[in-house]
């Protein structure tokens, strides 16, 4: 991330391709000049105070521009996290095969993020106040930059950090037992209830907007004044200073431009479930086997954000209202097994199993839902298995109550359309985001490549889905073969599956929903271009639109291989298994007749798989894990979209790097029991595997190396642990 910059706008708004940098170690005047040797380039920025260069307008500024600061050495990756656990249970036999029982457990979680963040104002220099307003009318210079031109400033600050503490209980009491006599005889039950209870505190550094607000366009001295939200005395703040820039701010500047709030998370959740089941009859080929059952269930949201977010005073981030509300579920449901036939040729056992659920909400109406499963054993050791089942999820409590938000983000953001030349010119753009917002027949009538932001800031609405989101619906279709063969130890399987959902329910975010347009196969007739407006006169982004939504459909198809062997010595036992998925199929539709397929790209990979060995021996057991993921490539669709996968950096071409090979994780443990007494050792990432690296311009990176859920095991690197466990 580019820092410390001061960019620089004529009188029209229109942009500037360089911006200004402060010399912090002194040495920018051996590599650049100040300025533009060209006296008419030159002549359309202001002058600089002593110490300013203009860079990032060729290719020899563009290699001194600041995109590194300490601030980002130290931004957490993967949160730090301290769990506190305490689970006890227990019964107690009342007699009558009754039996009493309960389970307690409390959890504490903490966690922690450190990161940090631009922030920008918009003020004039006093030549430009002089120019339009007359004579003395800019007064003394609010800033050392001087000539007919609007600055904004984009300090850094590491002023964003975040902490979570979430207390959590639940409490189950039951009775269960087995029938005895009668027409219920060698049936069991079990009714119980349970309560849990999530209470969450989340704690953020905040950027007060009314305090950065007092700072744009500013005339003259604000101090005598209050900010008019927060209430603080207002005091003049120089966004241009070297070491304002640099995140370097006095206590006095800390204390009016920054806060901390702390908002809470109230989740409740009552339910009381039971059921009970046995044998109803014989029949030829065994037992008649049923099951019914009940589910009654409250769940409850009360979500109070932090003050400062409640008045809408956070810069750069959403403000929000209390998120209140409850959803009531009402079900019932049955389950029947039964035997069709057994010890005939081809099928030595054939079984088939129904069930039925039927639910009822408060907010998302009704549904019935089923499955249907077959297991087919032809000779000893191979069968076939097969089920078709159906299932209903009405939106959560967040999705559905979201307070309605009206916030604004800073067009800087979520706009990608922003120094579109000079990013394609230095490589960080791709042609086809180029091609796409600059053309002509796109919001707001394309913008220009030279559009550097016409506005401050663009309104972002958000809000829940309450008598307007549809239940997520979903049907699942899982064929198998298992191959056992009798007394060896060996076990096969290989299953294909089918899933797919229809209705999900997702929000995309600001930034997601004008990235998703401008990278869309479909960019003119794309329909999630319709969910923002940009201004056709000054190309600003004006709103957008981000409520909770249903999405058309989700498609997923592939197959499962897995395999066990198992060896027993006197002297020990061996077991190894693997497992590995193949995904044919990953479709997402966002809208109808809109479909995006990632399959095989980075982050959807088609393979992905482990292989694990354990060997025992008396009280040691030793562990060895690999788990890999296959390779990935966008090298097809960026070539698709761009016409090559080569960019042009300062004049070279340079071929892009769009693919990643298959990556794997190895993992080692030895584990000791003696009594009741349990101590396990091992290493994780064994070999320090290090995340794949790829281009920026093809998918998500951190630094050079791919920012992918799946390579979370290469970013906490290569780390030991032990576990010490009692029985009791």
């Amino acid at each position: 991330m580019a820092w410390g910059q001061v960019y620089v706008y004529g009188p029209d708004f229109s942009g500037r391709a360089g911006r200004f940098q402060f010399d912090y170690d002194g040495d920018l005047g051996q590599y650049i000049p100040p300025m533009p040797s060209n006296p008419a380039v030159a002549a359309t920025y202001p002058d600089a105070p002593p110490g300013f260069f203009l860079v990032n307008y060729d290719p020899a500024s563009r290699a001194v521009t600041n995109n590194l600061h300490p601030f980002a050495l130290n931004e957490t990756i993967i949160p730090e996290v301290d769990r506190y656990t305490v689970f006890a249970d227990g019964a107690y036999d009342l007699g009558g095969g009754v039996e009493a029982y309960a389970e307690v457990l409390l959890n504490r979680r903490e966690s922690r993020t450190d990161s940090y963040r631009q922030f920008w104002n918009y003020t004039y220099t006093a030549d430009f106040l002089d120019f339009y307003y007359g004579p003395g009318a800019g007064g003394d210079p609010l800033t050392g930059f001087t000539g007919l031109n609007y600055l904004s400033a984009t300090p850094i600050t590491d002023h964003f950090s975040q902490e979570q503490v979430v207390d959590y209980g639940r409490i189950v009491a039951g009775l269960r037992g087995d029938i005895t006599g009668g027409f219920l005889d060698g049936w069991q039950w079990d009714v119980f209830a349970q309560y849990s209870r999530s209470d969450g505190d989340y704690t953020s550094d905040v950027i007060l907007d009314d305090a950065v607000a007092s700072t744009n366009f500013k005339t003259s001295s604000c101090v005598g004044t209050n900010l008019p939200v927060s209430g603080r005395p207002c005091i003049d703040v120089d966004f241009t200073d070297p070491d304002f820039l640099a995140g370097n701010l006095t206590a006095e500047e800390r204390a009016f431009l920054f806060d901390t709030e702390t908002g809470n998370t109230l989740y409740e959740q009552t339910y009381i479930e039971g059921f009970i089941g046995g044998e109803v009859m014989e029949l030829p080929a065994g037992p008649l086997g049923l099951a019914l059952g009940f589910h009654l269930r409250k769940d409850e949201i009360d979500d109070v954000p932090g003050e400062v977010t409640l008045a809408d005073n956070s810069w750069g981030l959403s403000g929000a209202g209390i998120t209140r509300g409850t959803e009531e579920t009402r079900e019932a449901f049955a389950e029947i097994a039964v035997p069709l036939v057994r010890d005939l040729p081809f099928a030595r056992d054939v079984s088939l199993s129904l069930s039925g659920r039927y639910t009822d909400t408060k907010t998302s109406g009704d549904a019935t839902t089923y499955k249907i499963g077959l297991n087919w054993e032809f000779i000893d050791g191979f069968r076939l298995r097969a089920t078709h089942g159906t299932s209903f999820r009405a939106p959560a409590l967040f999705e559905l109550y979201l307070a309605d938000q009206t916030s604004f983000a800073g067009q800087r953001n979520i706009d990608p359309c922003l120094n579109l030349d000079t990013r394609l010119a230095d490589g960080s753009v791709s042609q086809e985001v180029y091609a796409n917002c600059t053309n002509p027949a796109g919001p707001g009538g394309g913008v220009a490549g030279d559009f550097t932001g016409g506005v401050v800031t663009a309104e972002v609405f958000t809000g829940g889905g309450l008598g307007v989101l549809e239940a997520e619906t979903s049907e699942a279709t899982v064929i198998g073969l298992v191959f056992t063969p009798p007394n060896s130890g060996l076990s096969l399987a290989i299953d294909y599956f089918e899933i797919e959902i229809e209705n999900e329910v997702t929000n995309l975010g600001a930034g997601g929903i004008l990235l998703a347009c401008y990278t869309s196969e479909n960019f003119l007739t794309d329909p999630i271009c319709n969910q923002f407006d940009r201004d056709p006169v000054n190309n600003g982004i004006i709103e957008v639109r981000d409520s909770f939504i249903n999405i058309a459909d989700q498609a997923n198809r592939g197959m499962d291989f897995t395999a066990q062997y198992r060896h027993d010595w006197d002297w020990g036992t061996l077991t190894l298994d693997t497992q590995a998925t193949l995904t044919l199929e990953n479709n997402t539709s966002l809208f109808a007749n809109l479909t995006v397929e990632p399959l095989g790209e980075i982050g959807n990979p088609e393979w992905v798989g482990n292989v694990n060995a354990t060997f025992q021996t008396g009280p040691w057991t030793a562990f060895w894990g690999f788990d890999w993921i296959g390779e990935q490539s966008n090298r097809l669709d960026f070539f698709d979209a761009n016409g090559t996968v080569n960019q042009v950096i300062d004049g070279r071409e340079t071929e892009l790097e769009t693919e990643v090979g298959m990556v794997g994780f190895h993992s080692v443990s030895l584990q000791y029991e003696w009594d009741d007494w349990r101590i396990l050792g091992g290493i994780a990432n064994l070999f320090d595997e290090r995340p794949p690296q790829a281009s920026s311009l093809v998918t998500g990176t951190l630094g050079n190396s791919v920012f992918e859920s799946q390579y979370t095991e290469a970013f906490y690197g290569r780390r030991g642990f032990v576990r010490i466990s009692r029985a009791f």
